[in-house]
């Protein structure tokens, strides 16, 4: 029996930092989550995604950027809210118009969160969809590199 014990704490301990919701049940604790690493953040914040209108994140976003909080957002509509066509001082807001997107990435600090439905707050309330945070390198690096191209294939929204 400890035999087991130590092998579930050493799995345990080499997987602790990945965190999977499932959409709606878990929208409280999710964006409990997210304020608490959006709050703790000093890295510049990215977020891909088809379209955004989550009034939560809104007001995360904005209550910390009087802190200097940097944000880079990449979205494919720019309807609703993409932060109100940014009128705020360290937010830069890209509009992505290659080809149509499904899901969205958030990279905070060292942790990506990937989602397979946009960030609007009706739709993950309407439709059951999957939250994956991770702390992994290597999931870090890959999704900066796809940011990072994502966003040069996309068009300033003021330049």
């Amino acid at each position: 029996m400890i035999k087991l014990l130590c092998l579930l704490l050493s799995v345990t301990l080499l997987n602790g930092h990945n965190f999977v919701y499932l959409l709606p049940d878990d929208i409280p604790s999710y964006e409990a989550w997210l304020q608490s690493h959006i709050k703790k953040s000093d890295q510049p914040i990215r977020v891909f995604t088809a379209s955004m209108y989550y009034p939560a994140l809104h007001k995360s976003f904005i209550a910390h950027q009087s802190h200097g909080l940097e944000l880079a957002l990449v979205v494919h509509s720019l309807r609703n809210d993409p932060l109100r066509l940014i009128q705020y001082q360290y937010t830069h807001l890209y509009h992505y118009t290659s080809r149509p997107l499904q899901g969205s990435l958030i990279i905070l600090d060292s942790y990506v969160c990937q989602m397979s439905a946009p960030l609007d707050h009706e739709i993950l309330m309407r439709s059951s969809s999957t939250v994956f945070c991770s702390d992994d390198p290597q999931y870090v690096l890959e999704a900066q590199r796809l940011f990072s191209l994502m966003q040069k294939r996309s068009h300033r929204y003021l330049k």
